[in-house]
């Protein structure tokens, strides 16, 4: 069973891109001693096999002739984003407190009215007196550079705060910036389900008006009304070829203008690394339009609509591939529908 394990660490099924009947025999053999394991080992044990497992016993056995067996799969879930850093106090307020509260001390102290005993100062009274007359002088220098022309108030009243000068304003401003810039730095990394991937068939295509290399297509996604997708494939697949094809477009993307048209979605295609060969990935056949694809281990809800500042495309896509068997996958979860797995004739191409 670890052979047939590793064998399945790639594949969907164990011969070919659709179930065959090694799958059939394999399935008959192995249901047994599978469903003896305990359920809490089945996942850690053989996790490829059982993972084909629980896809064969709901595929080929839809009647229930074998009693299903259960295997619990396992859920991710995003960590939490970082909270927003918290500004730093700001250095003047403390020292206009300090200064104020010396101040404040030195009204209440009562007016001496005779010879007296001088009170003995502790070496702590020494310190705390050391550091009021630093604070004060700090704060004098500070107002004499802000304001040199200011005049002590008559009465004993205290002298007008000197205002902030425009640096110090503008720090502050550059502060406040720093600490929503620093939690969106510390955002998950984008994966697969954050694309909106819907199965389709073009409807209708046609020459770019403005640009030699584009079709303009209508596909249907199930949708009120056809949707508009510009793609770069004249070069590559004949425009009869196109007619009536199902494809795979991914739906959230930003609408972009493409030489004066407008384009809702993408057109999913796997590349060799020569990029002389292109063709759209192949959904099965029997898929309906506007069924959402699948990612084993991938199932947060999609986002409305993809930032394009933030490049989630761009850095989802080099983890979109065809393997040896040409399934289409992410990393190695592979292209699901109801039907199967999405394929492509180029095997070990990339997906863009």
């Amino acid at each position: 069973m670890l052979k047939v394990d590793k064998r399945l660490q790639t594949k969907v099924f164990l011969a070919g891109l659709s179930v065959s009947l090694a799958d059939l025999v394999m399935f008959a053999t192995l249901y047994r001693a599978l469903a003896n394991i305990p359920s809490a080992q089945r996942r850690d044990r053989y996790p490829n096999l059982f993972r084909w497992f629980d896809f064969m016993q709901h595929t080929i056995d839809p009647a229930g002739h074998y009693r299903r067996i259960d295997i619990r799969k396992p859920r991710f879930q995003r960590a939490p984003a970082a909270p927003p850093a918290t500004p730093k106090p700001e250095k003047t307020k403390a020292s206009d407190s300090k200064a104020s509260t010396s101040s404040a001390t030195a009204q209440k102290l009562p007016a001496s009215t005779g010879p007296t005993q001088a009170p003995v100062k502790t070496k702590a009274d020494s310190t705390a007196a050391a550091q009021t007359s630093e604070t004060s002088s700090t704060a004098a220098g500070a107002a004499a550079e802000a304001a040199p022309a200011v005049h002590a108030e008559p009465n004993g009243a205290a002298a007008t705060p000197p205002k902030q000068d425009a640096s110090s304003k503008k720090e502050k401003k550059k502060e406040g910036k720093a600490a929503p810039a620093a939690s969106k730095k510390a955002g998950d990394e984008p994966t697969v389900d954050m694309l909106d991937i819907r199965v389709g068939r073009i409807i209708k295509v046609e020459q770019h008006p403005n640009a030699d290399s584009l079709y303009v297509e209508e596909i249907d996604l199930g949708e009120d009304k056809p949707r508009q997708v510009v793609s770069g494939l004249v070069k590559f697949v004949p425009a009869d070829q196109m007619q009536n094809r199902r494809v795979v477009v991914v739906t959230n993307l930003k609408p972009a203008k493409m030489r004066d048209v407008m384009s809702y979605g993408m057109v999913l295609c796997a590349s060799n690394d020569a990029h002389d060969e292109v063709e759209p990935i192949l959904p099965p056949e029997d898929v309906p339009v506007g069924e959402k694809i699948m990612f084993e281990g991938y199932g947060a809800e999609p986002e409305a609509q993809l930032n394009p500042k933030k490049k989630i495309f761009e850095k989802i896509s080099p983890d979109l591939r065809t393997y040896a068997d040409g399934v289409a996958q992410y990393k190695s979860a592979p292209f699901m529908t109801s039907k199967g797995p999405v394929v492509s004739k180029l095997t070990n191409a990339a997906i863009k």
